[in-house]
């Protein structure tokens, strides 16, 4: 008898919940690559700047010989950043994205030089009901010499985590729109008060789950209400 009774209310749930709660969403990433070096012997300052989109590599590796500066700084810079949508629906998506970047820096005794890779990921969405976003990263780092690795986490401008190699956690949100961004950079520098070479290597990967929290439309929260009272006078009469 209570198979009869609990089945409709499952299924006129389910039939019931609002058509969509998460109505756009947009996904995007940004990578540089920079690398620059002053020259205390003559004060000469080179700053090459180089942007990329996504997924794509981007490559900077010059002796900086053929500038006229006798070749005293010396780069390897490559970086891969790439997004995906893993799946989509109306009360739920899940986004990806990864970082794989390293840079290595050498320098003459008397020149400063420094490098970097930086990858900035963006999750926008809306949510027409509240729901949770949960974060699942990993990353992995080596590093020799001067550097400097940066990981942040944020979720609508407020930094979740930071320089952290796993976050694993699952954040509340209203409703509204909504920005998830992921930003990391590995930089190295060299020289005359720093190592005279420098590297610095990041592998990145995570996930972030949206899920909405899908609410019964008022009109059918009353025909439930009218299926409960029918299904109790059913059992009072049995």
């Amino acid at each position: 008898m209570k198979l009869r009774i609990y089945m409709p209310f499952a299924a006129l749930a389910i039939a019931c919940l609002a058509q969509a709660d998460i109505t756009s969403y947009n996904a995007h990433t940004n990578q540089v690559c920079a690398a620059g070096f002053y020259d205390t012997s003559n004060s000469t300052f080179f700053y090459p700047h180089f942007n990329g989109g996504s997924p794509a590599w981007i490559n900077l590796n010059d002796s900086f010989a053929a500038s006229g500066v006798g070749g005293k700084a010396d780069y390897d810079i490559a970086i891969q950043a790439a997004d995906a949508l893993d799946f989509a629906g109306p009360y739920a998506l899940q986004f990806s994205g990864s970082h794989h970047g390293h840079t290595a820096v050498q320098s003459a005794a008397d020149t400063y030089a420094w490098g970097e890779n930086f990858t900035d990921q963006y999750l926008d969405f809306n949510l027409n009901t509240a729901g949770t976003v949960t974060f699942n990263f990993a990353a992995a780092f080596a590093a020799v010499g001067y550097t400097n690795n940066w990981i942040g986490i944020y979720l609508d401008g407020n930094q979740l985590a930071g320089n952290v190699n796993s976050y694993v956690n699952t954040v509340n949100v209203g409703v509204g729109n909504h920005t998830v961004r992921m930003e990391i950079q590995n930089e190295a520098e060299t020289g005359p008060n720093l190592p005279s070479s420098s590297y610095t290597s990041m592998d990145a990967d995570y996930t972030v789950l949206i899920q909405s929290n899908p609410v019964p439309e008022p009109a059918s929260m009353l025909g439930l209400g009218g299926l409960a009272l029918a299904a109790i006078r059913r059992r009072k009469r049995n």
